[in-house]
């Protein structure tokens, strides 16, 4: 895992890119959720989330000539986030964002038994809505991920901070719509491009990109993150 991570870093820092800090990010998930358990946290889309950010800024300030290796670095800067779990009495919630997540899904079987007269699959349900077909079926089966919000502070509060609705409405899109979300908001530091670009860097046609990019658009408002025009 060190030499992944630190290889993963070499090549994202020659040449800068979203799938480069995907790879940073991926090979430096067990360090973030040995982070959070050492201090007695519960793993979720929240603590990830705040780990994931950390190692992001920390590949971003690494200095290649400091004598430590990269994977070295990210652990030190991850104990900001042992801090954070330590210092923070943690309860579970529910945010009304999964609650709308799963009407929405529910909306769609009824649309599309009315259409077909059949009940749909779940494929068909997670085409429809460019989610992952893991998420749909954790949404038909009533289990949605928990969010861990901080103690005293209530979840409207909480839902207030942009990035981490972003990382949960991005954690739950299939792969086309992780690519289009990145290039329509910037995400993870992807350029912004118009839609006939996204469709030739998915090689896919510019009416399929512009009813993601619509779907993409009402899960991100539907979870309070505000788009620019």
């Amino acid at each position: 895992m060190e030499q992944d991570s630190n290889t993963a870093f070499s090549r994202w820092h020659k040449k800068p890119s979203p799938a480069g800090m995907h790879s940073i990010l991926s090979a430096t998930a067990p360090d973030i959720d040995r982070a959070i358990r050492s201090a007695g946290g519960q793993v979720s889309p929240l603590t990830r989330g705040l780990g994931r950010r950390i190692v992001a800024e920390a590949a971003k300030s690494y200095r290649a000539d400091s004598g430590t290796q990269f994977r070295s670095w990210a652990q030190t800067q991850l104990q900001r986030l042992v801090r954070d779990v330590r210092g923070t009495k943690f309860t579970t919630k529910v945010p009304e964002v999964r609650a709308r997540e799963a009407m929405r899904v529910k909306d769609i079987v009824a649309q599309l038994e009315a259409d077909t007269g059949f009940e749909p699959a779940d494929s068909d349900i997670a085409d429809r809505l460019g989610i992952s077909l893991k998420k749909v079926r954790q949404l038909r089966a009533g289990s949605v991920p928990e969010i861990i919000n901080q103690g005293d502070n209530d979840v409207e509060e909480e839902l207030t901070n942009e990035g981490l609705l972003q990382d949960m409405v991005y954690a739950d899109l299939d792969s086309r719509g992780k690519v289009i979300m990145e290039h329509l908001t910037g995400y993870n530091g992807a350029p912004v491009l118009p839609a006939k670009e996204i469709a030739k860097k998915l090689k896919i046609s510019p009416a399929a990109v512009s009813q993601r990019l619509n779907t993409v658009r009402q899960l991100l408002a539907e979870a309070g993150v505000a788009l620019s025009a």
